[in-house]
């Protein structure tokens, strides 16, 4: 936070004021939050609906975008929001739109009273968003044989059981140029485009903040892994339209 709130008063901000407007976000959100949940239970839907809180990725970063220069950004009004971007990571490295845990790492806190255990905090289950639908579809008794998904069932770790992963995770921004990574057990990797960077490997069981590369240790595992995340690759879209509604 000290990096992210110099960095803001670089940029002519006021730390003060633009950390007071994103607390005041935060409050906004709690007790919007705070309401829908009041409404289910004055309702008497408590205990057969399901709410979860998640967020799509990692907090805004201070920073320009690195596809917009300071100009852009001044002149469809957004640079000055952008100071109001003080989120914490946690110490996890990184932030939105960025391939470390800081970007693809998200809060994610089922409430289901009588299935979901109160207070539980689950440190080893990986679960992506990728499974919701195989997940809900188990939970309400749906049948999906022989549909193939890239998620996974995840219902043991929604409902505080243990919960071991199956597949690889990838994450890849909507441009072709994008770096890639992947998840696979405890290995991380993290690859850049036409070799603008050098390969990153990350044991997440030991170094969650991702600040050792591995990679020159456990060059087999980096090959196996780039293999993987290059085929998965080559299924996706090899360009993407561009609008000029930068809201969009």
């Amino acid at each position: 936070m000290r990096e992210k709130l110099g960095l803001c008063k670089k940029l002519g901000g006021d730390p003060p004021a633009n950390l007071r407007n994103y607390m005041g976000d935060v409050c906004a959100m709690d007790e919007g939050v705070a309401r829908l949940l009041k409404k289910l239970d004055d309702l008497g839907l408590r205990e057969n609906t399901i709410v979860v809180f998640s967020s799509d990725q990692g907090p805004g970063t201070v920073r320009l975008g690195k596809d917009r220069d300071e100009q852009d950004a001044a002149e469809d009004g957004r640079a000055n929001l952008r100071l109001n971007l003080l989120g914490n990571t946690g110490g996890l490295r990184g932030g939105k739109h960025e391939m470390y845990e800081g970007g693809v790492r998200v809060p994610f806190i089922v409430r289901w009273p009588g299935r979901v255990p109160e207070n539980r905090v689950d440190e080893t289950s990986v679960i992506s968003g990728a499974d919701w639908f195989p997940t809900l579809c188990k939970i309400a008794g749906i049948s999906v044989e022989g549909i193939e998904f890239d998620g996974e069932d995840a219902s043991a770790a929604w409902q505080g059981q243990a919960f071991a992963r199956r597949k690889p995770l990838f994450w890849k921004t909507s441009t072709a140029k994008s770096e890639m990574a992947m998840r696979e057990k405890n290995w991380k990797l993290v690859t850049w485009y036409r070799n603008r960077g050098e390969t990153e490997l990350y044991d997440l069981s030991a170094d969650a903040g991702e600040t050792k590369n591995v990679a020159g240790e456990h060059p087999e595992v980096v090959k196996e892994m780039l293999a993987k995340v290059q085929k998965w690759n080559e299924t996706l879209p090899k360009e993407y339209a561009k609008i000029k509604d930068k809201e969009d």
